[in-house]
């Protein structure tokens, strides 16, 4: 065995999901990674078609969930260009090509070999779920004991594409003792900062009960089942945080998922502004919002632009970076209220469930476009005073809202955010 890549020439290779279908890829590489004289990892590489990749998306097959996935850098794939998956193996099962193997090449082979065994070709009688037990199939070829890292498409323009939770954390260092001495916990932490789609104060909160609870169970986990507990664990808590962001960005009026309004006039507006400058932004994966930060006198928080195409709508939020204990809700409530009284542009939002306050400024060029205006016209100059007076803002009242966690009175601490000469 070697510890090298060996490149391997490009052939199908046969995969079957859990009911016995089955997909042809086609193999770009594959690694046998060693640590001394042990085999570590195999990673294999493969290409498919939009088409192929469709399916796999929609089916998660490869264990791509759609909450272990990070962020794309695109809006979508192109569906004229293959996509490659690189994927490794799970670790459990790399005993059992140890025994039939001695290098890349030959692993290839091997799975080749017994994807033949199991392959039924299209004209022939389609197998069913009675009639192809799993033991039947190869664990080596099932889509469920491979764990996706990266899938990406090369284009003339450049690579496009994303990393799955697996490539922060691999399923060979998925052990206690990665659990125990924090290795665990950072890599939850740092794809979900990569990924920009949380709110932080609440991950935090839901991390620590993740790992709370894969602490007290891994007792009762034996080695094949710590991966698939852990799997199901942390796809809940990405899920759980995705939903704490998508429940707070237009709750009432949802998002329109077709593709015109990701691409719309507004999305870009606010893209060029924001290019222009120079704040530095991420994109969000499937959704027309772009993460932001900003640093002011008195804190540095996050910021999500949003274009709502299909309302015509630009928004703008900060997110308070201070954290609200249940015991302070009521009187944080109260504060807001107070800032919120006759305050012209903007208001503050408190979601009680959470703690989180946010910052919302917004436009609605609905009557322009009535009156045949292009969402041109939403001018950098608008786009401006809204982004600038929302963050200095929620600048301004971060005082006063420290001051209430501490224990002052909403009513003086109101008294004290709204002084002429605070800064």
């Amino acid at each position: 065995m070697t510890d090298s890549t060996d490149q391997i020439q490009m052939r199908e290779l046969v995969f079957f999901n859990s009911s016995g279908s089955s997909l042809q890829p086609r193999v770009v590489n594959l690694d046998l990674i060693e640590q001394g004289s042990t085999l570590s990892e195999c990673r294999l590489t493969f290409q498919v078609t939009s088409d192929l990749y469709q399916q796999i998306d929609t089916e998660s097959f490869f264990n791509l969930k759609q909450e272990l996935r990070g962020s794309l850098n695109v809006l979508e794939f192109h569906s004229e260009a293959d996509i490659e998956i690189e994927a490794t193996l799970q670790p459990q099962l790399l005993s059992q090509l140890t025994e039939y193997v001695t290098d890349s090449e030959s692993a290839i082979a091997y799975l080749i070999s017994c994807s033949q065994k199991n392959f039924v070709p299209k004209h022939a009688k389609k197998r069913s779920k009675s009639d192809v037990p799993d033991q039947n199939i190869n664990p080596l070829l099932l889509t469920e004991s491979w764990f996706a890292l990266k899938v990406k498409q090369n284009l003339e323009s450049g690579e496009i594409g994303y990393r799955t939770f697996w490539s922060y954390l691999n399923p060979v260092n998925l052990t206690p003792e990665a659990i125990s001495n924090g290795q665990f916990s950072d890599a939850m932490e740092q794809f979900l900062k990569d990924r920009n789609e949380a709110n932080f104060a609440k991950a935090e909160q839901v991390l620590s009960e993740v790992l709370e609870k894969i602490s007290k169970d891994l007792k009762n986990w034996d080695e094949t089942e710590l991966l698939k507990q852990t799997e199901t664990a942390i796809a809940d808590f990405f899920s759980e945080v995705t939903h704490v962001f998508e429940n707070w960005v237009e709750p009432n009026q949802p998002i329109s998922k077709t593709k015109a309004h990701s691409k719309g006039e507004i999305y870009q507006a606010m893209l060029n502004f924001f290019s222009e400058e120079d704040w530095e932004f991420t994109k969000l994966q499937g959704k027309p919002v772009l993460r932001l930060a900003f640093k002011g006198n008195h804190g540095e928080w996050n910021c999500f632009a949003l274009a709502n195409e299909e309302y015509q709508r630009f928004l703008f939020y900060s997110i308070c970076p201070l954290e609200i204990p249940s015991t302070n809700i009521n009187a944080i409530a109260e504060f807001l209220t107070r800032a919120n009284s006759g305050m012209e542009i903007g208001n503050f939002e408190l979601d009680f469930d959470s703690g989180e306050i946010r910052f919302k400024t917004s436009l609605d060029v609905t009557g322009a476009h009535e009156a045949g205006m292009k969402y041109s016209h939403i001018t950098p100059a608008l786009i401006k005073s809204l982004v600038y007076t929302n963050v200095l803002t929620i600048d301004h009242y971060l005082p006063g809202i420290q001051a209430v966690l501490e224990g002052m009175p909403p009513v003086d601490a109101i008294q004290m955010a709204e002084q002429p000469n605070l800064a």
